[in-house]
């Protein structure tokens, strides 16, 4: 074979190879695309609502990041197909049409808007595709098709329930409704109206406006200067979109005169960017914002611990606090892929429309309490029309931010628990909403500004703390019956400090000082991070009637890092020495017993009983250099004492194992010294280890030395020599790794 016939054998054989290696890539592509489970997503990604589009964006990828990570669902790992329909109906269209057509999309979460999802809903009804929205809440879009689903309420309820507020809350006999005349506005305005004909509230005037007409600014200067006219149009439902309600805000121009109420486009971060556009707004903050009431999916200071997990997260991620958009659409995609995981699906085009079909199923099929899926807005399961069963949040303005109104209506998941229902419906302690019962239910706003924490014992688990705690509510709230559940002596509050009534709202404060229980985790001591806590909940009151919340603006508390910040301020931990404050954090979660308290009512209910709880953490590190210094200098002294043997002549066994004993004895006294300071616990801690590795180290040269010995008294010098040596490198190496391990938690 010439050298021409071999370059030509190696030029195929390369050839060969290329295509080879490029078709197991493209073949292991092909499977890992194959092997994909496609959600596809649809919102304003563009344009005006372009941030919520976002947050609709970044919830549903920070769940799917988090199940990614963990191996996907059934081995599949999940892909997110993202279209913007900017809040088209014609764009919302195509969208629609372009994911039904794809073989391997089996849901879809969106649209944001009610009138982008009526306009794409025929078209996943026609395909067969189900969806989820977690932001329309038009009536017909989940009720007029059996694929679509919603994660938020509907505008039935939430206007239902503010009309429930204006009369049980805000004792109002008479409003005036200004409404969208779009699928939104529209179906928000009939609901409210129907609900005030069967309360009796009056609606005194009634406007309407078109958004989609050219001459929309015009109709609503003339709605302007109509109210500007009336006597009795004081107390005004805005049945619009977010920047509508703003421009008839701005309009009237007189936030004293006037009490505005809306829905949750009022609950938007786009709202009070809107109002924040104004000159009045931006010289006097809150000139508009004040006391405007909104209903809203989501207000964090009274979700639950799920939702406090999620706000970390997300804010984290993104630095910034999650609005409800974020929250519902989180719970969108949780829900959609539990479908997935129950299901089992394996996504093949061939197998498409199964798959899709099983998905509707499954959400269709979760409609009872004990069924449901505990979310972050709440347990989620569904009625008849596909809608999720949850309680309306009214909000309020306070310095701009959206808070918890005083008076909230939860839903009453369990009704033969009631023990006279009609007697609490007389009573007004319970309220029907769209043939659903609803709790009412008394919010406290709850304070606590610490003087100090001391007297931190840790043989003992406890603490001491001496702080001010006040409460500010409407409705009668026994605050004596307050339980500190971890206070190592019960707690009574009497004698406030401040006790008053103004305008409805009851303030009692209270100074506390006691010591309370903690639970300490010391597997790494001393480099251990201790929380040291303080929580409480009321005796009597379950979560359907009490709920704590933190009072943010009672503690000046305007970021998460501010309360930590005013604890060394104040110098709070001063006098606990060998300490540093890392994190400090107040949030309101859920306590819950199986005890049925004796009521007949709850003997053959499964439903656990739950209480509001209000939690203080503060969270320390030891301080770890100056227990280094105190504790383990001995230690590495006596670690380099024993490194010295090895260059003590081999012969001179006495003298090595002396030192080696000498040694081993003075580091069982520094043990017992240490373990003098700890709590009889169950489990061996960090520092116990370490000295474990000691003894290790000390017992082998103590056997490197034998060893040795025993080589040179067989005249094997060499041998002896060379195990001595072994000692010698293996010895410092083994010190190396442990200080580079010990390092580790030090910094």
């Amino acid at each position: 074979m010439d050298l021409h016939e071999t370059t030509n054998k190696y030029k195929y054989l390369f050839i060969l190879a290329f295509f080879v290696f490029w078709g197991i890539v493209i073949y292991i592509y092909s499977d890992t695309q194959d092997n994909l489970l496609h959600i596809g997503l649809v919102g304003p990604m563009t344009g005006l609502e372009k941030e919520s589009g976002a947050e609709m964006l970044q919830a549903a990828r920070l769940y799917i990041d988090k199940i990614n990570e963990q191996g996907g669902i059934n081995g599949q790992k999940v892909h997110l197909t993202v279209l913007d329909d900017q809040n088209n109906k014609d764009l919302a269209r195509k969208a629609a049409e372009q994911l039904s057509k794809d073989d391997r999309v089996i849901a879809v979460l969106g649209h944001y808007y009610s009138s982008t999802s009526w306009a794409a809903s025929p078209i996943y009804a026609d395909n067969e595709i189900p969806a989820i929205t977690a932001s329309a809440t038009s009536n017909r879009i989940t009720e007029e098709n059996d694929w679509y689903f919603r994660m938020i309420f509907s505008n039935r309820l939430q206007a239902s329930f503010m009309a429930q507020y204006l009369v049980y809350v805000l004792q109002a006999s008479g409003v005036s409704l200004i409404y969208d005349e779009d699928e939104f506005g529209r179906s928000l305005a009939e609901s409210f109206e129907e609900t005030s004909e069967e309360l009796r509230l009056d609606i005194n005037n009634t406007w309407s406006f078109n958004t989609e007409s050219e001459g929309m600014e015009q109709q609503l200067n003339q709605i302007v200067n109509e109210i500007k006219s009336k006597d009795d149009a004081n107390i005004l439902y805005l049945a619009t979109h977010a920047q509508e309600a703003a421009k008839i805000i701005f309009g009237l121009n007189a936030p004293d005169v006037y009490t505005f109420l809306g829905p949750d486009s009022l609950s938007t971060p786009l709202f009070l960017e809107t109002l924040q556009e104004s000159l009045m707004e931006k010289l006097n903050p809150g000139y508009f914002s004040e006391g405007i009431y909104a209903t809203s999916p989501f207000i964090p200071e009274i979700s639950n611990e799920l939702a406090q997990q999620f706000r970390n997260e997300f804010f984290a991620r993104h630095q910034k606090e999650p609005s409800w958009v974020a929250a519902t659409y989180y719970d969108a995609i949780h829900t959609l892929l539990e479908a997935v995981r129950a299901t089992k699906i394996q996504n093949k085009p061939e197998s498409i429309a199964k798959n899709r079909l099983a998905i509707r199923d499954y959400l269709a099929a979760l409609n009872k309490p004990n069924q449901a899926l505990a979310g972050i807005t709440g347990n989620i399961f569904f009625n008849e029309y596909g809608d999720a069963i949850k309680p309306v949040d009214i909000g309020v303005y306070r310095n701009r931010k959206l808070v918890t109104s005083p008076i909230q209506f939860q839903l009453v998941e369990d009704v033969g628990q009631i023990e006279d229902l009609q007697q609490a419906l007389d009573d007004e302690k319970i309220l029907e909403i769209t043939d659903q019962y609803f709790y009412k239910t008394n919010i406290v706003y709850t304070g606590i500004d610490i003087n100090e924490i001391s007297h931190l014992d840790i043989k003992d688990f406890s603490y001491s703390a001496d702080f001010y705690l006040w409460f500010r509510y409407q409705e009668e709230f026994e605050d004596h019956k307050v339980e500190f559940t971890n206070a190592l002596t019960p707690i009574v509050l009497k004698d406030p400090v401040v006790n008053r009534t103004k305008d409805g709202l009851t303030v009692r404060a209270y100074r506390v000082k006691a010591r309370f229980k903690g639970s300490f985790e010391l597997q790494e001591y001393p480099f251990d991070q201790q929380k040291m806590t303080i929580h409480f909940r009321h005796a009597d009151l379950t979560r359907e009637r009490l709920i704590y919340v933190p009072d943010a603006l009672g503690m000046r508390i305007d970021t998460k890092e501010d309360f930590p910040k005013k604890l060394e301020r104040i110098g709070a931990l001063a006098s606990i020495d060998g300490w540093k404050l890392i994190d400090a954090w107040l949030f309101q979660d859920t306590s819950t017993g199986d005890s049925t308290l004796g009521v007949p009512e709850r003997f053959r209910s499964n439903t656990e009983i739950q209480y509001s709880r209000f939690n203080v953490v503060v969270q320390l590190t030891r301080d770890a250099s100056s227990f280094i210094i105190k504790n383990l200098f001995s230690v590495v002294i006596l670690s380099i004492l024993t490194y010295l043997v090895f260059f003590i002549p081999v012969d001179q066994i006495t003298i090595r194992v002396s030192v080696s004993i000498t040694s081993i004895l003075t580091l069982a006294f520094l043990n017992l010294r240490v373990s003098t300071e700890l709590p009889l616990v169950g489990y061996v801690v960090l520092i116990e280890y370490i000295f474990f590795v000691m003894y290790a180290l000390m017992l082998f040269g103590m056997a490197i030395s034998i060893w040795s010995m025993r080589r040179f008294d067989a005249h094997e010098i060499d041998e002896a020599h060379r195990i001595n040596r072994f000692g010698l490198i293996v010895y410092p190496i083994a010190m190396s790794l442990l200080t580079l391990y010990i390092a580790s938690f030090y910094w």
